[in-house]
């Protein structure tokens, strides 16, 4: 409903790229929900939008998205095709982190259509990858794919080395979470201790400014009493005078 409502306003002021991102949304939303056809349809209309706006991200993001609705469908040539065309499009963008889960995207699918060879040479692309932008849950999630198509060729010692591999990068992934952790709760502890020196420091300048302002106070009062002091012994003087 909530984008029915956004495309429906978007296409009322023809805010075009208002429109393509409510039908993006939409296929999104049943892509999820496993409408696969109408996620389709609707990523298509956006990619019609986005090809004449000239906006290559979006139209390499939506080919993409296409490509595994296609894949969901069990359409796997027409999978095929979109999944190499958001590769080249990411490739041409330099948008290596799309690239790689493009290309793990597609060695899952020749992993579905029983193809081993295609999965283990698109998932070490996409591992190549990985490795370069050091994301450690990349590189287990494509090595994992690695291991089923090593274990669907039969190639059982390949499969191990891979398990025995992923338990070193698990324990590195674990051991950096467990240090960016750390290193939180210590920006947190300086930030917190930081705030409550900046409170203290202002509290005592608040104090050193009531006190100041006190000061001046009494300063004044003291200043009006002895004048008022002096008038009244002048005013003395000269009464004792005329009486004299």
């Amino acid at each position: 409903p909530y984008f029915e409502r956004a495309l429906a306003l978007a296409e009322k002021v023809e805010n075009w790229h208002g429109v393509a991102a409510a039908h993006s949304g939409q296929g999104y939303y049943f892509y999820e929900k496993k409408y696969h056809q109408v996620a389709v349809d609707n990523f298509l209309k956006a990619l019609r939008i986005f090809k004449l706006a000239d906006n290559q991200i979006e139209i390499a993001k939506t080919i993409a998205n296409i490509a595994l609705c296609k894949t969901e469908l069990e359409d796997y040539e027409e999978a095929k095709l979109y999944f190499k065309q958001a590769d080249s499009l990411y490739h041409k963008l330099d948008l290596p982190a799309n690239k790689s889960t493009n290309l793990s995207n597609l060695a899952n699918l020749f992993l579905r259509t029983n193809e081993p060879d295609s999965t283990l040479y698109y998932s070490a692309l996409a591992l190549n990858i990985a490795h370069q932008l050091n994301d450690l849950k990349d590189i287990i999630k494509f090595q994992e794919i690695q291991q089923l198509a090593y274990q669907r060729k039969g190639n059982y010692e390949q499969a191990y080395q891979i398990v025995d591999l992923n338990r070193y990068y698990r324990d590195s992934l674990l051991n950096n979470e467990r240090i960016r952790a750390i290193e939180e709760m210590q920006t947190k502890y300086e930030t917190e201790k930081k705030e409550q020196e900046i409170e203290l420091l202002n509290a005592e300048n608040e104090t050193k400014e009531t006190q100041r302002q006190l000061w001046v106070a009494v300063s004044i009062v003291l200043t009006l009493l002895t004048l008022l002091i002096v008038i009244f012994y002048i005013q003395q003087g000269r009464i004792a005078r005329k009486n004299e």
